[in-house]
């Protein structure tokens, strides 16, 4: 095992999902904080329009000690705040996600669900809001009632994460993400029937006293002419919940042994060259990857965050 490398204490869904698509993508992404130099405008487009519906959320409810304002008030106010958090920053590849559409799309959101109209509203407003949740919950260890693997350090890993609203829909609990995107298709709500990071949503919950089933994602499709929105409920039960919870545990022991073993498996598939192609394949193609490091920067990847890689590592850029 490389010296460079470390295992997170913390899983999220999306490294449960890299490492499922391919445990050694995993390493190189989590464990050696390798990325691509420059950052990924999807990430940046969706962390500046998460922030804008909660700074929106936050100005109309308002926070601790202070009063909230009437809805333009509170649009502009955000609007400042988007363009000093989308800065200078210049797209990676031809895209839509422009600084201009991604505000578009925040205009035409409240367009749609205005903060006094909108059918899930804050599960609290007082306070600050519950405007997002964010988690890390000790994972039960194999001498507990639940059996997950111990992190190398003798502690258990935490599952972390956040989604974008805590809520109430029909006087019950309810989860909301939204989910920004080049794309909404006829099959768009398909793809959350069976969606590991939902049901870990929900299970985070669970543990935290609130008992909810239900997540609704709003799809918000960032097109270079226009903006189109889509809206989804998807109910997780017992059964399904379960499912998740044991195949979870399946996955950390076979990450666990990976890393004891010192050898994380290669894919050799369509992982390689899905959604544009992994930006490891030089290192694996390589007899001595170690000599492509410089090539990325390193960035811890914080799952409690709305840009979880905003951050470099004190390294920066690898050596």
């Amino acid at each position: 095992m490389t010296t460079t490398a470390s295992l997170p204490t913390y899983i999220d869904a999306t490294m449960m999902a890299t490492f499922r698509q391919c445990p050694r993508k995993f390493f190189t992404e989590f464990c050696l904080n390798l990325r691509p130099a420059r950052l990924s405008i999807d990430l940046h487009a969706g962390a500046c329009f998460a922030s804008a519906i909660e700074n929106l959320y936050t100005h109309y409810y308002g926070k601790a000690g202070t009063v909230g304002v009437d809805f333009d008030t509170a649009l502009a106010r955000t609007h400042g705040q988007f363009l000093d958090q989308w800065g200078d920053f210049v797209a990676n590849k031809p895209t839509p996600k422009s600084r201009e559409n991604v505000w578009r799309a925040v205009e035409t959101y409240f367009a749609n669900w205005r903060p006094e109209t909108d059918p899930i509203q804050p599960f609290d407003k007082t306070g600050g809001g519950a405007f997002e949740f964010t988690f890390a919950i000790p994972l039960p260890t194999a001498d507990h009632t639940g059996g997950f693997p111990r992190h190398p350090n003798g502690e258990p890993f935490l599952f972390a994460g956040r989604f974008d609203l805590l809520g109430l829909w029909q006087d019950r609990p309810i989860i909301r993400d939204e989910k920004t995107t080049t794309s909404i298709g006829a099959q768009w709500a398909d793809q959350w029937r069976l969606r590991s990071q939902f049901m870990g949503y929900v299970w985070a919950c669970q543990q935290s006293g609130i008992q909810l089933d239900t997540v609704c994602i709003r799809g918000i499709g960032i097109l270079m002419k226009e903006i189109k929105l889509a809206e989804a409920f998807k109910t997780y039960g017992p059964s399904r919940i379960e499912r998740w919870y044991q195949q979870f545990q399946r996955d950390l022991w076979r990450l666990t042994k990976c890393w004891n073993e010192g050898y994380f498996d290669y894919n050799f598939a369509d992982a390689c060259t899905s959604y544009g192609g992994c930006p490891f394949m030089d290192l694996c193609e390589s007899d001595h990857p170690e000599r492509w490091y410089d090539q990325y920067e390193r960035r811890n990847w914080n799952p409690t965050q709305k840009n979880p890689i905003a951050v470099e590592t004190p390294e920066g850029r690898a050596a």
